[in-house]
């Protein structure tokens, strides 16, 4: 998308839209009172919309990223990303290279992540939470039994990345 990596303005799809002469085929003309609307929904769509999504399995100590969904990456050409076991129930995450992927016209953005939400799955009464450090494409995730209140090492998750 244009602009990628960053959340799409409304200002970004420029000027509103006028009718330069009366509609009289709307099969073949559009309204500018439909496409205006349209492109406030789609600029809101974009602002709240994840920018990728990850799923992992982990055995012993080893978390396989089973499967990868990004933005800047429509073809899934990159290699996946890394989680790696520190301690039970604590992994650090990174995305591939160097967090900076090249948008439609080829210049090297960065990911600029600002958020990442885990989702277990499996047993319910296990807790996750993840955070993003301030470059953007690492951070750290922690599972732990929430009726123990201990650290727990997960099977499977789910991660959207903001």
């Amino acid at each position: 998308m244009s602009g990628w990596p960053l959340k799409l303005t409304r200002a970004a799809l420029g000027p509103l839209y006028e009718n330069v002469s009366k509609i009289v085929n709307p099969k073949k003309q559009l309204d500018a009172a439909i496409i205006n609307p349209l492109m406030w929904q789609v600029a809101g769509m974009n602002g709240t919309a994840a920018r990728g999504l990850v799923r992992c399995t982990m055995a012993g100590t080893v978390v396989t990223v089973t499967h990868q969904w990004f933005a800047w990456d429509p073809d899934q050409s990159l290699v996946k990303m890394t989680f790696t076991r520190s301690s039970a129930g604590v992994w650090t995450w990174a995305l591939p290279g160097t967090g900076a992927y090249p948008d439609a016209n080829s210049v090297s953005r960065p990911a600029d992540l600002i958020g990442a939400v885990p989702f277990f799955q499996g047993i319910t009464n296990v807790q996750m939470v993840a955070d993003v450090n301030v470059d953007g494409y690492t951070g750290v995730l922690r599972a732990f039994d929430a009726d123990a209140g201990t650290a727990i090492d997960a099977t499977k998750w789910l991660m959207s990345f903001f």
